[in-house]
């Protein structure tokens, strides 16, 4: 017997395009607030199909120069993956800018795609998937506050697969 696969339902989101600005962290904790980049829902899903969920991010840290020295920076989101509020995936990412001229408003610029892929099975009905990110790590030298932000491109699909035998 050979073994298929059919689609049932895809979901897509990709949030228009402009800057999400992640808020900056506690030092002490080095944590802040998650920020919701998108969601998708999955309708139509059975215990015995696939969810399949995928995004990819581009993130960026700026850092600028407030003195006469390189302005230099590194940082680290935690990007979380939730299906009705519930944390089912989890990754970190993050990046370094390169050392810039020694001159008073230089910057320098550190861009980061991430992707990732989730499946699972075993949930029945209406599934909505969020996609959150936290800045867990940031800092610079040369500024006293690097910003985080997500400038795109953003996108995050979701499908249910369903699993039959023929």
């Amino acid at each position: 017997m050979a073994r298929e696969a059919r689609l049932k339902f895809v979901d897509f989101s990709e949030p228009s395009s402009g800057i999400v600005t992640l808020p900056p962290f506690t030092p002490i904790l080095l944590t802040t607030t998650p920020v919701e980049l998108a969601s998708v829902t999955l309708q139509g899903s059975n215990s015995n199909d696939r969810q399949v969920v995928m995004g990819s991010i581009g993130t960026q840290l700026v850092v600028t120069a407030q003195a006469a020295a390189s302005a230099t920076g590194q940082f680290s989101v935690l990007y979380t993956l939730t299906r009705n509020g519930v944390t089912v995936y989890e990754f970190t990412d993050g990046g370094a800018t390169p050392p810039t001229a020694a001159a008073v408003g230089a910057i320098s610029i550190a861009s980061v795609t991430s992707s990732f892929q989730h499946a699972e099975t075993g949930n029945s009905g209406t599934l909505t998937y969020r996609l959150f990110a936290q800045l867990t790590f940031k800092a610079g030298q040369g500024d006293s506050s690097p910003v985080a932000s997500i400038p795109g491109p953003l996108t995050l699909i979701g499908m249910v697969i369903d699993k039959n035998e023929v």
